[in-house]
């Protein structure tokens, strides 16, 4: 799943009004917009910033131009900037031991902390709790630009994303029985 880090001007309450009329369901802490398996969800931090600027979490499952439409869609009127996207990898059979061997097999990958904390390009790989954390952040006083950002994060799961072959299965695509 997404996380998308953004900031608006924006109130909560005036955020959910607006969201009424693209049918998201709306509660206290959460508007949500789900169909078919796709979630997106929009979260207000719990404790904002004093600033005009308005602090929100989505998260979001799906084609990356279907979220970059939905936040459009959502906060594309009111000049969000994008501070942070991150995608979650979890794998049952994974743990925090097998990804670091999994990096360390990879020289492009450059250790920033011993604990579980690797970098290229611009992007960091955070393992914690037997999960894989892919985040992209701005550098300092600069913004990210969400649908280029999504891509670069997507890129990424897609190359370490655990390839799982069943034997049985191809032989049947391949037609030998």
């Amino acid at each position: 799943m997404y996380c998308i880090t953004t900031f608006a001007p924006i109130l909560p309450e005036q955020l959910a009004q607006k969201l009424k009329g693209l049918r998201f369901k709306i509660s206290r802490q959460r508007f949500e917009w789900s169909q078919e398996g796709h979630l997106f969800a929009i979260e207000p931090f719990i404790h904002q910033p004093r600033g005009k600027e308005k602090a929100y979490r989505v998260y979001a499952n799906g084609l990356i131009d279907g979220i970059s439409y939905m936040f459009d869609m959502s906060l594309g009127g009111v000049s969000p900037s994008i501070s942070g996207v991150e995608y979650v990898l979890k794998y049952p059979s994974y743990t925090n031991e097998h990804w670091q061997r999994e990096f360390t097999k990879r020289p492009s990958f450059r250790m920033v902390d011993s604990r579980g904390i690797y970098e290229k390009d611009g992007v960091f790989f955070i393992l914690v709790n037997d999960e894989l954390r892919i985040q992209l952040r701005p550098p300092k006083a600069q913004k990210l630009n969400l649908i280029q950002a999504l891509r670069k994060v997507d890129s990424f799961r897609e190359e370490l994303q655990p390839k799982e072959y069943d034997l049985f299965s191809l032989s049947e695509r391949e037609g030998i029985a």
